[in-house]
């Protein structure tokens, strides 16, 4: 067995250019930052007087010079580059008296002036209910995890899908099926991909429940309304409901703030892609009541061909702070339509064309995507006592619309006709244009009730979540080139039901034993029941007619400890048990669903259920030949900080039973579908730093080197057995590193450019778990650059921020990600099947640009 110490990832050669941008990029910094520095930096941090705890989120503004900051998820500000003067500085935050302090600033009695605050609570409770609720903790939480605040969100934000916005986190990839980072997205934390990591917006898990998968195409432009970003890596915890493997993605939407504006936004870049936003705040109205809104525009055409996407989208919040009670209602979403670009190219395709796009059946005929998502949220936080606070959140996701395609020579038993002749001419296949829809609903519950510890030793929290959902799936033949007798407009080929039903109970302790040392224990219990019910249409009727109910029962427990012997050293261990249940996907079939005439599911056994008069009425299954995923994950991390670095370590060990993979099972035909591997592993190192000499320079980087590969694993092939082990699985990348430099200049007194350089590199990765060295996404290493410039310069019309992006600046053809299709063709000579690699490209060099006014 090998060793974390054994792990010899291999570097991409073209590395070696790695150096010379980093050097040209470090001389313009070092250079000319001092020509434009000066002023006094101000710095301090925003607590509750009472409690101490630290306010995130709170208003800081220079009243004299308009200038400000938002205290950041540690409940620090900063206000650097400020003249010699006297000021006034203002600082405000929802259920707190405003503060209003005088300053002198100096800078040559010193460069720095600490002002710290402690607010006293007003008549309202004056405490965010989502923002600290399941957040980690820096020097408390013993895990690892990420931070991304609202500056840092608002500088990042290219218009782009949030997946990435966050690509900067240690061991995160994100990748576009279009290029343009716009409409399907995906993410993987460790090499899981997003199917197995857990999404939420406001403690509200986003994945799917019955595929798991994560849309972010409903979330148009969302980052415009994100208040904080938290991906915590590992196993999650209990107050994140199901179980994530790779690791937890918690966004938390716009804190209302007590300061009231518009602002509007426009962007335009390469792939004639079009951003418009406009925001409005109203501020605090009679020390009671916050609204909020937004609406976004966004069109692109896409990078790869025909990968274009329209859509628009709204968030709606409002707020009521009373005495001891704070409810928040969230309202978003937004119909899109978009050109799919769903399937990866060729190998042999992308030579001749990079932006190949095969997701459509016929160059005329266009595979097009309609769908509208809006999520209804109640947020409400109760008071009982100094020592006491209930949370209950309720939420309602309503999800309808349908993708269309063409397909050629479809056989016509599939779609609900029988054959049929035709002025002498047998007809059994036919050209034809389809739509699937879906309608689904989710309908949810998440109470929880916090009870703090004597002498602010930590926190009993217990709680649950409580869903329900159901969805619909059907299909209707818009257009046949062969149109037969009892065709009938708007039929049905295809319809069943899924169900889901799921409950989750929790105990979560945080407990300091010591001042330093803090323990972590926590318990949490699952039940969830899923049914899938196909009904009587088209063809689809009697023994062709499946029905199925699965159970489980998880209980998933977790243990860790912080420890801090100094201020500035961490220390923290845990160990996490968890399960995750199949996909949908996983239970039905490998290559094809329960759309797909005389397909049965992936189960052991069957009963046939009859009618009265004798005639079949559906088929039941039981015993699913895909069991569930359980992972054991211990997790040990140190880190060191101090005012101008930090530095984090992390070693996992993910030991796997019964990890989903293709190709781990055989049906009775001998034919290869999806199954469970017996033993798998997944360990590696992340390591992460930040260097702040100076207000005006930081470094930021991080590196996760990684082993992932079957222990014990069967891989079946058409009558064929192949053993794996020790074979690394597929598509996960052994190195992501990370290295961004920023530079922050004061141009004048009311302007400030921020200048920021950003090198990636992602190792190879297999597509297949052959370890075939042909079928691998190579590494790739790309450099990006973007410019912000903020200015009051006309202050009379509202601050102006211009940001500029250029991405891949030297213009390197890569591919993100992809798979091997074994059966891509056939050798009529040798009477064997050709393989070929499927490949997702990403563009070359690209640009966006944008202006935002704020009034």
């Amino acid at each position: 067995m090998r060793t974390l110490t054994e792990i010899k990832p291999e570097i991409n050669p073209e590395l070696k250019w790695f150096f010379y941008p980093t050097r040209l990029i470090f001389f313009i910094i070092f250079t000319f930052f001092p020509i434009f520095a000066y002023g006094v930096t101000i710095e301090g941090e925003v607590r509750d007087i009472g409690s101490g705890d630290l306010l995130i989120g709170a208003n800081v503004q220079l009243e004299e010079i308009s200038v400000g900051a938002h205290s950041d998820s540690r409940g620090t500000y900063r206000l650097i580059d400020i003249p010699d003067g006297q000021y006034t500085i203002h600082v405000s935050y929802i259920g707190y008296e405003t503060r209003k302090e005088s300053i002198r600033v100096d800078a040559d009695e010193s460069p720095v002036l600490q002002v710290n605050f402690e607010m006293k609570p007003s008549v309202l409770p004056g405490r965010e209910l989502v923002i600290t609720g399941n957040r980690a903790t820096e020097g408390k939480t013993p895990i690892a995890f990420s931070n991304m605040d609202r500056q840092k969100i608002r500088d990042a934000n290219q218009g782009q899908d949030i997946p990435m916005l966050i690509s900067e986190t240690p061991n995160m990839l994100s990748y576009s099926e279009s290029g343009s980072g716009i409409g399907y997205s995906h993410l993987k934390i460790r090499g899981f991909n997003q199917q197995r990591v857990n999404v939420m917006i406001n403690n509200i898990p986003l994945n799917d429940p019955e595929d798991h998968q994560v849309y972010w195409v409903d979330l148009l432009d969302f980052a415009e309304s994100v208040q904080d970003i938290q991906v915590q890596r590992g196993v999650g915890n209990a107050m994140y409901g199901l179980t994530g493997f790779g690791g937890s993605v918690n966004i938390l939407t716009e804190n209302f703030s007590d300061a009231k504006g518009i602002s509007m936004t426009a962007g335009y870049g390469d792939f004639d892609t079009r951003k418009y936003t406009v925001h409005f705040r109203s501020g605090l109205i009679e020390n009671r009541y916050a609204i909020y809104g937004r609406y976004s525009r966004a069109l692109s055409e896409g990078f790869r061909e025909n990968s274009d996407i329209d859509g628009w989208a709204y968030f709606i919040g409002a707020a009521r702070y009373d005495q001891n009670m704070t409810t928040k209602i969230n309202i978003y979403g937004g119909p899109f339509t978009l050109n799919a670009a769903w399937d990866a190219t060729s190998e042999e395709e992308l030579e001749r064309n990079r932006r190949a796009n095969p997701s459509h059946g016929h160059p005329n005929v266009l595979t097009t995507d309609n769908f509208n998502q809006p999520h209804y949220e109640m947020h409400h936080e109760w008071h009982l006592s100094d020592r006491a606070t209930l949370n209950n959140t309720l939420f309602y996701i309503l999800g309808q619309g349908y993708y269309e395609s063409y397909k050629s020579d479809e056989d016509l038993v599939d779609y609900g006709y029988n054959y049929y002749e035709d002025d002498g001419e047998w007809i059994e296949e036919t050209d034809l244009t389809r739509q699937k829809w879906v309608k689904k609903y989710q309908i949810g519950w998440i109470p929880r009730l916090n009870l703090s510890h004597s002498g602010n030793r930590g926190k009993l929290s217990l709680g649950g979540e409580f869903n329900t959902f159901a969805s619909e799936h059907w299909g209707e033949v818009k257009w046949m080139s062969h149109l037969p007798p009892d065709a009938s407009p708007n039929k049905r080929y295809y319809d069943y039901d899924g169900k889901k039903q799921w409950a989750t109970l929790y105990v979560h302790e945080n407990f300091s034993v010591t001042p330093n040392l803090m323990l972590l224990s926590e318990l949490q219990l699952q039940r969830k029941s899923r049914t899938m019910e196909q009904k009587p249409a088209g063809n689809f009727f009697g023994k062709y007619l499946n029905y199925y109910v699965v159970d489980y029962t998880f209980l998933n427990p977790k243990l860790g400890l912080n420890y801090n012997p100094t201020e500035q050293i961490t220390l923290f261990g845990n160990f996490s048990m968890g399960h995750r249940e199949p996909t949908d996907a996983d239970l039905f079939d490998t290559w094809d669903g329960a759309d797909d005439f005389g397909v049965n599911p992936l189960f052991a056994e069957s009963d046939t259920i009859y009618h009265g008069d004798g005639s079949i009425k559906y088929v039941e299954w039981d015993d699913p030949l895909t069991v569930n995923e359980t992972v054991y994950d211990f997790e040990f991390g140190a880190g060191y900080g101090d005012d101008l670095r930090r530095i984090k370590l992390n070693l996992y060990r993910m030991s796997f039973k019964n990890e989903i993979v293709p190709m781990g099972a055989l049906r009775e035909d001998g034919s290869p579908i999806r199954g469970n591997a017996d033993k798998t592993l997944h360990q590696g190192i992340e390591i992460s730093g930040y260097f702040e000499p100076n207000d005006h320079f930081s470094l930021d980087g991080n590196i996760s080197l990684s082993q992932n590969e079957f222990k014990e694993f069967i891989q079946y092939d058409w009558g064929a057995e192949i053993d794996r082990e020790g074979n690394s699985i597929a598509l996960f990348p052994s190195l992501i590193g990370n290295l961004k430099a920023a530079a922050k200049y004061s141009v004048s007194k009311s302007e400030v450019l921020n200048l920021s350089a950003l090198i990636r590199h992602v190792g190879k990765q297999y597509l297949d778990n052959t370890n075939n060295e042909e079928r691998t996404v190579d590494p790739y290493t790309i450099l990006g650059f973007s410019a912000v410039l903020r200015t009051d310069r006309f202050s009379k019309f509202g601050s102006l921020t211009f940001k500029l992006w250029v991405n891949n600046l030297f213009d390197e053809e890569y591919e993100t990600s992809g798979y091997y299709d074994p059966y891509h063709g056939y050798d009529e000579a040798s009477g064997s099947y050709i393989g070929s690699a499927y490949y997702f490209p990403a563009p070359g060099r690209n640009f966006y640009g944008s202006v935002t006014i704020d009034f």
